[in-house]
């Protein structure tokens, strides 16, 4: 009889020295997470800083905790080696390891609402994240993108490069930074949006990359003059698009008169009707007079200049130039 108490009180005695175990590991790695923060704030080395993030992140479930809140915070340095102990630990994650894909959740969704430096940290990450090939991912990091956009110029930089990855395909918020203030900035977006895609698929149109060739940066002129080439204009038609975009309206009216003599011009409708369009009375008006000359068809884009242009005198002689085609359509007949 004595034995069969021994049984139960010995399993009992086991489980709870199971159970105490699990609380003291438990109390251990909570101590643990508290010194490795502790360790990292006075850090003093971005060696330190990384190796008491990474200490972290391995002592962390895939949640939200002290490792996440590296990138909530107002310190750079500690989000940058949080970023670093995540890149480290996950170097040699398989595309489909759930583990991996469940941290990058959890770091993206909660990198999305963080600092300004957690934002920049992340966009270091971005490569990285991409490895898994959890479908959910791109969704999350495509905010992460566009906020390093409307970053400083660093951040700008680098979001532009992510924003070309296939699985983000975020080339059309590049599109405003074409008019960035910083000119590193602008030619980056030109390179990425500037040139013909092969498929097709351009995000800006070939007449808005025109501003591009009056640039005050040297570069940005070279690069818009290299993407128009790629989109099949010549030198020549390069040199007419200078003109049609010139800030002096001078060389735009100047170009009413190349428009004539230009061969590589097969159709210069398109080029008079854009120039009827110009914020210049005299070069609207210069417009439909050069049609007229030239005996092109007037069509729609005459009718704003006879009907609704702010100048009078731009109303009256479009009225007129219209009334003289049609009279020498009838005659010709």
């Amino acid at each position: 009889m004595a034995q069969g108490w021994l049984k139960p009180v010995a399993l009992g005695t086991a489980a709870l020295g199971l159970a105490l175990a699990g609380v003291a590991a438990v109390k251990r790695d909570a101590f643990a997470a508290a010194y490795a923060g502790h360790a990292l704030a006075k850090a003093e080395t971005d060696e330190e800083r990384a190796r008491q993030a990474r200490v972290l992140l391995d002592l962390a479930e895939p949640e939200a905790g002290r490792f996440t809140a590296l990138f909530e915070g107002d310190r750079p340095a500690e989000a940058r080696a949080a970023a670093a102990a995540f890149a480290a630990k996950f170097a040699d994650a398989t595309p489909g390891d759930p583990a991996f894909a469940l941290w990058c959740r959890v770091v993206v969704g909660d990198g999305v609402k963080s600092s300004e430096c957690g934002r920049a940290a992340l966009l270091d990450l971005v490569p990285t994240l991409l490895k898994s090939n959890d479908p959910a991912l791109p969704a999350l990091l495509r905010p992460v993108v566009a906020a390093g956009l409307r970053g400083p110029t660093e951040s700008k930089l680098l979001a532009a490069r992510h924003a070309l990855h296939p699985r983000l395909n975020a080339r059309a918020d590049l599109v405003p930074l074409l008019a960035d203030a910083d000119a590193a900035v602008r030619r980056a977006a030109l390179l990425a949006v500037g040139p013909a895609a092969d498929d097709g698929s351009e995000v800006v149109g070939t007449e808005e990359l025109f501003r591009g060739l009056h640039d005050g940066d040297a570069g940005v002129r070279d690069l818009t003059v290299l993407a128009l080439q790629s989109r099949g204009l010549s030198l020549s038609q390069v040199s007419l698009a200078r003109q049609l975009t010139h800030p002096n309206p001078v060389e735009r009216l100047a170009l009413l008169t190349d428009l004539g003599t230009e061969e590589s011009v097969k159709d210069a409708g398109p080029w008079l009707e854009r120039l009827s369009r110009d914020a210049d009375p005299a070069v609207r008006l210069g417009a439909a007079r050069v049609a007229f000359e030239m005996g092109l068809q007037f069509t729609g884009w005459l009718d704003p200049l006879e009907r609704t242009d702010p100048d009078a005198t731009v109303r009256r002689w479009a009225a007129y130039y219209r009334q003289q085609a049609g009279l020498v359509r009838q005659a010709g007949n």
